[in-house]
């Protein structure tokens, strides 16, 4: 199995970039969400099932784990990530490439395809969030229900106070912060099955430093005050003409009812599968399944072609 690691400058900033597959496959970049959740994970559950069929390029984004880390004194926003992915996409020299996005990296799929749809040939979006407000309200409905649970009345009310705040960024914060208060049973928003904790356990595994974990926070924390990542796409899917394939963890609270169909109604080449007994991880949850997907959306594209 061929796997390459190495870094990318770009705007004096080192990204780590990790490849795996062979080169005459076809080439997708991996986004990951968080925002700062880094393409470790990813390539640990799927790597070597993926890059049986497609050949992965997959990026820390800027600030994020074995990427150069970001200080409080640098500006950093979305346009950044997107720059990146351009001069990732231009050091190995290729003209198109599909994306892989999951979660808050489905966002970015979309916003870099509107920016540069000649670059982009398909689309392939794991519980996508198109609206990071419509997300976490869903979050928080299904979080006031845990708490209920728990008899913690005072913070199942906030989370239905912070439901119905019109300021996105008040909305945003507000949601992190009553959702934190969850504590372990946070990860029951996420994970279908008994192995809720699987990414902890993952963290804890990993050769990487507890230094690079924490270097999420500042990412997102810039991310949010810029607040560009609040602004949502929905109503911009329709400009989109290529192929997409959104995968979907039936018990997932990110990707809601409304997103999911806005997206089936926003262009003729879209489609959209479910997988069973799986959240917001359906590619550690249900792995041969997820793979399975993504390879027969490969072969259809190529008998487009």
């Amino acid at each position: 199995m061929i796997k390459i690691t190495t870094y990318i400058m770009n705007q004096g900033k080192k990204i780590y970039v990790e490849v795996m597959g062979e080169e005459h496959l076809p080439a997708f970049l991996y986004l990951h969400g968080g925002p700062g959740a880094g393409c470790y994970d990813f390539l640990l559950t799927q790597g070597e099932l993926l890059s049986q069929f497609i050949r992965i390029i997959a990026i820390d984004q800027r600030g994020v784990l074995r990427s150069d880390a970001i200080t409080n004194e640098e500006s950093f926003g979305l346009m950044d990530i997107i720059t990146d992915c351009e001069a990732v996409r231009a050091h190995y020299n290729l003209q198109q490439w599909g994306l892989i996005g999951h979660s808050f990296g489905g966002y970015l799929a979309v916003k870099y395809t509107l920016l540069h749809p000649d670059r982009i040939h398909s689309i392939i979006l794991e519980c996508p969030t198109f609206d990071l407000v419509d997300s976490s309200r869903s979050l928080l409905n299904a979080g006031s229900r845990l708490f209920e649970q728990d008899n913690r009345v005072v913070e199942a009310e906030r989370c239905r106070e912070v439901i119905a705040l019109q300021d996105k960024y008040e909305l945003w914060h507000a949601s992190t912060e009553i959702l934190q208060q969850l504590g372990h049973r946070r990860d029951e928003l996420y994970v279908y099955g008994p192995d809720k904790h699987f990414f902890d356990q993952m963290v804890s595994a990993s050769p990487l430093s507890e230094e690079e974990w924490s270097r999420a926070s500042m990412h997102q924390s810039k991310l949010m005050t810029e607040g560009a990542i609040l602004e949502s796409l929905i109503h911009q899917l329709a400009q989109i003409d290529c192929p997409m394939l959104l995968i979907h963890g039936t018990s997932d609270l990110v990707t809601t009812d409304h997103q999911v169909n806005c997206f089936l109604h926003s262009g003729e080449k879209r489609t959209y599968v479910t997988i069973d007994e799986s959240g917001h991880f359906p590619r550690f949850e249900q792995k041969k399944k997820y793979a399975m997907e993504i390879q027969q959306f490969i072969m259809n594209l190529h008998t487009l072609k």
